[in-house]
This record gives C-alpha cells, structure tokens and sequence, in this order.
C-alpha cells in the first residue's frame, strides 16, 4: 500500500498512553504515532487529535508496518483470554482518560496562574489608586482652607 509507513523498530513508544505497541498508526494530520485501538476510541470520544487537538477522523489513519516484529501467537477464545481482552479494552479506555484528564490539569494550572497575576495586578492598581485618591483629598482640603482663610 503506497500510504502505509515502514518503521523499523520492533516496538513504538506510544504519545497517549507512552508503552509499547506492536499496532501502530500514523495520525496523518499531526504526524503523532499511536496505538490503532487507543487513537480509534479517542477520535471516536473527542473527534480530534489528543496532542494538537487537530480535528481528525479515523480515515486520517495510515497504518505503519513494523519491521521485525515477532509473530503473535495464535490463541483459542477462552474465557481467561476474554478477561485479558476486556482487561486490555479497559486500560485503553483509562489511558485516554488519563492522558484527557493531565491535560486538564495542565491547562486549569496555568489558567489559575493567570487568574492569580490578574488579581494581584488589580489589587495592586486599587492600592496605587486608593494611595492617590488620599493625596488628591488631602490636597483638597488643604484649598479649601486656603480659599476659606481669603
């Protein structure tokens, strides 16, 4: 296939979740490398790339064939593969959770940072303009004597 992409490492660090995968995909929009099922679940949720928030749709996927890899074992469905299998869907899922809910925080820390400069630099203005309006009273008061006194 002309648009898929060879790598040739026998593991990818993922961007979402940082672990191993033996199915990666190439976010063709930011160029960000991801699990296949992990980034299928995320833009499913979000409709947008989890790193440049780039909106992106499934069909933005281009898959990367990974050079060296070691075949997969081929294993009968019995009910403890079927538990791995769910307990592998659920730590996909928490791993998009996860990933959403750092950003988050990240972004709610520097908008509270912000917050707080806003406020000191208002509470510092109404300082500096109270500190004047107390001059300007006393300047008046100090005229009006002097134009009483005339």
């Amino acid at each position: 296939n002309v648009g898929d992409v060879i790598l040739f490492s026998f593991f990818i660090i993922l961007s979402v979740s940082g672990y191993f995968t033996n199915n990666p995909v190439l976010l063709r929009k930011s160029g960000y490398i991801f699990d296949r099922n992990i980034i299928n679940k995320y833009i499913t949720m979000f409709k947008r790339c989890p790193i440049s928030y780039i909106p992106s749709k499934s069909d933005d996927l281009i898959l990367c064939k990974v050079l060296n890899q070691a075949n997969k074992p081929i294993h009968k469905k019995n009910s403890f593969n079927l538990i791995i299998d769910q307990l592998k869907e659920d730590w996909e899922t928490n791993s998009i959770l996860v990933f959403r809910l750092k950003n988050n925080l990240l972004f709610t820390r520097q908008e509270l940072i912000f917050s707080y400069y806003q406020v000191d630099i208002a509470c510092r203005a109404i300082a500096k303009i109270s500190k004047e309006k107390m001059k300007l009273w006393k300047t008046l008061d100090i005229i009006r004597k002097l134009l009483s006194h005339s």
